[in-house]
């Protein structure tokens, strides 16, 4: 079923196709909103940790032939963070199989499927190349109307996206515009579909 704001999207400029869906771990509440801010703003890196045995079992379960990228921040970001919360997110997906988690794979669907190999270069596959005013800090209607694309796919990848099944990975969706630039930006480069895990689902 479409959601509002894939429907939105679709008749604000046919982005909607861009990318397939998201799927959300958790609903962005206020517990969330004071965890987030420990997480990304306080840099308490390591509560990143919480979310690490779900977000392995979602992407398992759905996503095991899909190519995970994060989305990147910009060098400022960098500086005042010290790191990329979806960077960290990345990280628990390339650590290796678990018995059980190997034994689980045996026994469902994706028994048949290939496994996509998660390149270390994964995580400088997508470039942010603008320092944009902070998505926390902008409107609905900013985020929804914003036109320039920060991303740009990193030209030393771009073979290693063509005609990849990829799965994008953040913290927070509100608007989906941040993920949907990015589709944008890496299907123009040959990706078959463009998805995306987020942590948590804002309204």
């Amino acid at each position: 079923m479409e959601c509002l704001d894939c429907r939105r999207w679709r008749e604000k400029d046919n982005m909607g196709d861009t990318l397939e869906h998201n799927l959300s771990l958790y609903v962005y509440n206020e517990s969330a909103k004071e965890l987030i801010s420990r997480w990304k703003y306080r840099g308490d890196a390591i509560l990143a940790l919480i979310f690490r045995t779900e977000l392995r079992r979602l992407y398992l379960q759905k996503y095991w032939d899909h190519l995970p990228i994060p989305i990147p921040i910009s060098d400022k970001r960098m500086l005042e963070r010290g790191f990329n919360q979806s960077e960290l997110l990345l990280s628990f997906l390339l650590e290796p199989l678990s018995l059980v988690e190997k034994l689980s794979m045996i026994l469902t669907r994706m028994k048949g499927k290939k496994r996509e190999e998660i390149p270390p270069a994964a995580s400088s596959m997508l470039l942010r190349l603008m320092d944009e005013k902070k998505q926390s800090k902008k409107t609905r209607y900013e985020r929804m109307m914003a036109t320039e694309n920060p991303f740009r796919v990193n030209t030393k990848c771009s073979s290693t996206i063509k005609a990849k099944n990829i799965v994008l990975l953040d913290d927070i969706y509100t608007t989906g515009s941040t993920l949907r630039r990015a589709a944008t930006e890496l299907k123009s480069h040959g990706a078959r579909s463009v998805r995306a895990i987020t942590l948590f689902r804002g309204s």
